[in-house]
């Protein structure tokens, strides 16, 4: 699964609660585009909005801060935990 996937994932999860990428934005303090860049993939996204974006969502999420603190400079490791966070909100 790659980040494309994820980022669809979580863009059905919040149509599916049938929230705006406009409220998205609010909740996140950015603008609706900052917040469409994100999700289509055209921007980087932070673990700290990640994590926000799965609050907002209400989608569990478990142990990512305490694996990005652990592995800062071990991406694969923190890229696999991030997929099997994809395959969670597939099965929402």
């Amino acid at each position: 699964m790659s980040k494309q996937d994820i980022l669809d994932a979580i863009r059905e999860k919040r149509k599916k609660e049938k929230i705006s990428q406009g409220e998205m934005g609010v909740f996140l303090g950015l603008s609706q585009a900052q917040y469409s860049s994100l999700e289509s993939g055209n921007s980087e996204i932070t673990l700290d909005k990640l994590v926000k974006i799965c609050e907002i969502l209400q989608i569990e999420l478990v142990g990512f801060k305490e694996v990005e603190k652990r592995n800062e400079n071990k991406k694969d490791t923190l890229y696999k935990e991030l997929l099997k966070f994809a395959e969670k909100i597939k099965e929402l």
